[in-house]
């Protein structure tokens, strides 16, 4: 299981550097791989089969996954590794 630093907007920030936190708050957490609540989770994931045909992750595209981040995609499918609407 892996955590990810919180971070917050400056005091009297607007809503788009509260958005860029966000956002990069999810690059962080998808570059440090699944995201899985327990530890059976995380080793189910890892020995099913998206794990299995791509260990090694997904290649981000940051402009597609910006795009599906301000469009509203929730966290889970925006970390998912096998959401080709963010890959490269």
């Amino acid at each position: 299981m892996t955590t990810t630093p919180q971070v917050e907007a400056a005091p009297g920030a607007g809503g788009t550097q509260a958005a860029a936190l966000q956002l990069s708050e999810l690059v962080l957490k998808t570059a440090r791989g699944p995201n899985n609540a327990t530890a059976e989770e995380e080793a189910a994931f890892m020995s099913g089969p998206v794990f299995a045909a791509n260990p090694s992750g997904l290649e981000l595209d940051p402009d597609r996954f910006a795009a599906r981040f301000r469009a509203g995609d929730s966290e889970r499918e925006l970390l998912r590794l096998d959401n080709r609407s963010v890959a490269l």
